[in-house]
């Protein structure tokens, strides 16, 4: 598979697709919130409804540092069948605890490795079935990272994944990742949003003349279409992660690279230039 890689200045290099995520893993953009950068991951889940989780750099690096006792949880769980099992799991796996409650409504019993992530509400949670009680397919164990309220009850804020994908989405680019938030941290903020203009629309469009293209804050923006999305080349520099079909990207005046709507705002908050080719914007 290749990929533009972040720091390469366009040059095409070989990435391995099974370090990656699969076909299901959340979609990261890189957001600016609460002052600072944030990463928002975002999932369509089985009934079609949006799932979305916006983490602190440092939460989302703290659960990535996790993924050994993820996946060793999960290798505890994956063939567990219920309190009735010949062998029960470990009480716990790394900072992961084993949990079997009973669900009085459906005369069920619920079990998982949870693990509350310090100074937060988040808690990640390994299972070896899904939202919807069924066996994921092709893993033997998800992981769901999720927001609690202050009444001990889960908010709608969360995300569920197979391991492969959490692996994918959490642990891989995570230092190239790393040094695109500190960059953009370094740079301070300047905010040249408004100053923006699109004398330069028309050849930057050129770059994807199949995409519907419109002007969004003074920046011209278009949607990727199947055939982008399908191409792993199309990756947002910022975020390392691929488009997926019907986004909607942002393009620079003065150059013709273009990113992720939320990543590139959230670039251009404290740098006047392009991350990819470093021309002025």
């Amino acid at each position: 598979m290749s990929r533009y890689h972040p720091y390469s200045r366009n040059r095409v290099v070989r990435i391995d697709k099974s370090a990656g995520a699969g076909d299901h893993a959340p979609h990261i953009n890189f957001t600016h919130a609460n002052g600072d950068v944030q990463i928002e991951l975002k999932k369509v889940i089985q009934s079609g409804v949006q799932r979305s989780l916006l983490l602190t750099p440092e939460k989302f690096f703290e659960i990535s540092h996790k993924s050994d006792d993820i996946y060793a949880a999960g290798n505890a769980i994956a063939d567990y069948h219920g309190k009735n099992s010949a062998t029960q799991p470990p009480s716990a796996a790394g900072p992961f605890k084993f949990i079997l409650r009973s669900d009085c409504d459906n005369d069920r019993y619920e079990h998982m490795y949870e693990w509350e992530v310090p100074n937060s509400q988040l808690r990640v949670s390994v299972r070896n079935r899904r939202s919807d009680g069924k066996r994921p397919k092709d893993a033997q164990f998800v992981v769901e990272v999720r927001v609690f309220g202050s009444n001990g009850l889960p908010t709608d804020e969360g995300i569920m994944m197979a391991w492969h994908n959490f692996n994918g989405t959490f642990v891989h680019h995570r230092r190239e990742r790393k040094n695109r938030i500190q960059e953009m941290r370094r740079n301070g903020v300047l905010n040249p949003l408004e100053n923006l203009n699109t004398s330069s629309t028309a050849s930057v469009s050129a770059t994807i003349s199949s995409s519907s293209t419109t002007t969004t804050r003074n920046i011209p923006t278009w949607t990727i279409n199947e055939k982008q999305a399908n191409n792993d080349v199309y990756t947002c520099v910022i975020c390392i992660d691929t488009y997926t079909k019907g986004e909607t990207v942002n393009g620079l005046p003065n150059c013709t690279h273009f990113f992720h709507c939320k990543c590139i705002q959230a670039w251009l908050v404290g740098s006047n230039s392009c991350p990819t080719c470093r021309s002025t914007v």
